[in-house]
């Protein structure tokens, strides 16, 4: 096959191969590093916004109102990425929604009290302790 290459011939083809593999590694190794960052950014902001949404929902779930609550929840309008979110009570069941689509679907269930993450199928699932002086209210 190469036979009738010269030796200088033969070595710039071993150097562009090589060096055509450090780019794509250089490559593959950037874009695991933006898809980290991406979704550890995505997961800080989720965290603050859960963070909110459980500071601002403290009356109504104190006070079983699921209107305030609601309307609360419908503040999240404002952000594109956001799907679906909900409110949770202190029995674990769902105190208010939200859909951006108004189709809910599943994933609203067995909620727990630990605070905690998950990405799965393409999307992000957090859970967010609700508290008000030690006593906890609920989860968002």
């Amino acid at each position: 096959m190469l036979y009738g290459t010269s030796i200088g011939q033969k070595q710039i083809l071993i150097v562009m191969l090589f060096s055509g593999f450090a780019i794509l590694l250089a490559g593959g190794a950037f874009i695991s590093r933006d898809v980290v960052s991406l979704r550890r950014s995505l997961l800080r902001d989720a965290m603050v916004l859960a963070e909110v949404m459980g500071l601002n929902s403290k009356t109504a779930l104190r006070n079983g109102d699921r209107d305030l609550a609601s309307g609360i929840l419908s503040t999240l309008a404002a952000h594109d990425d956001l799907t679906r979110a909900a409110l949770f009570d202190e029995a674990g069941e769902v105190f208010a929604r939200y859909s951006r689509t108004g189709d809910i679907g599943p994933g609203f269930s067995g909620i727990s009290r630990t605070p905690g993450h998950e990405f799965s199928c393409g999307r992000l699932k957090v859970i967010n302790p609700v508290e008000a002086d030690g006593v906890w209210l609920g989860s968002t």
